[in-house]
């Protein structure tokens, strides 16, 4: 399991990073990390890409549209 030592190590937000855009649970990551809690993940290693809020709004369009046509 790996562990990054400093958030100041250069690349060390790399492999959380690439988890979180691959969707792995930010629990999972926060364990790998040696965070006691959440927040402290959250706050340091989640940056919202460009590409991540594209993913997102096309999965809210995809819900809304499959609502919206079930309703008619």
């Amino acid at each position: 399991m790996w562990k990054v030592k400093s958030p100041q190590n250069s690349g060390s937000n790399l492999s959380p990073t690439t988890l979180l855009k691959n969707k792995i649970s930010m629990k999972i990551i926060q364990e790998r990390l040696g965070h006691s809690i959440m927040q402290t993940t959250s706050d340091i290693y989640t940056h919202v890409t460009k590409e991540m809020n594209t993913e997102a709004t096309d999965v809210l369009s995809k819900v809304l549209y499959a609502k919206k046509a079930r309703e008619n």
